[in-house]
């Protein structure tokens, strides 16, 4: 029941945040990823700290490296980004963005590390493109 729930609540947040960020025109999109960065570990950090044992953990200089930079680029960098979009095409419009990210994923795969990719792969490539595209003729530009 409860991954029912935190299943609901991912698209719910990302939409609602959506049409905040539309709202917002007078706050510049790398202080909306700070407020959002900050407002999310607030919420985070004290579940990581009663679920898991954070604090017990001895990370690499690697693992912290690749945190830092998937914090900045991955993250904060990417997130500015996302709501200069928002701003420039609208809510409904900029919804659409993730339904690309497996998308690219499956051609970085292909490209980056030699993957083969199945005959499905390509099928279902092309329902989320088929999906984009039907839901981006209904969605108003702002």
């Amino acid at each position: 029941m409860l991954g029912i729930v935190i299943t609901f609540c991912a698209p719910l947040s990302h939409t609602l945040g959506a049409i905040y960020a539309r709202k917002q025109g007078n706050i510049p999109p790398p202080t909306m990823t700070v407020g959002q960065m900050v407002f999310g570990g607030a919420i985070l950090i004290p579940l990581a700290l009663g679920v898991e044992s954070p604090l017990s953990l001895n990370p690499s200089a690697e693992a912290i490296g690749a945190i830092l930079i998937a914090g900045v680029f991955s993250t904060a960098i990417a997130m500015s980004l996302y709501f200069v979009i928002v701003r420039r095409i609208g809510a409904a419009s900029s919804s659409l963005v993730p339904l690309f990210f497996p998308v690219v994923t499956v051609i970085l795969g292909a490209v980056v590390l030699g993957e083969q990719l199945p005959f499905e792969a390509f099928i279902g490539l092309a329902l989320i493109l088929l999906g984009a595209i039907a839901v981006s003729a209904r969605a108003p530009g702002k």
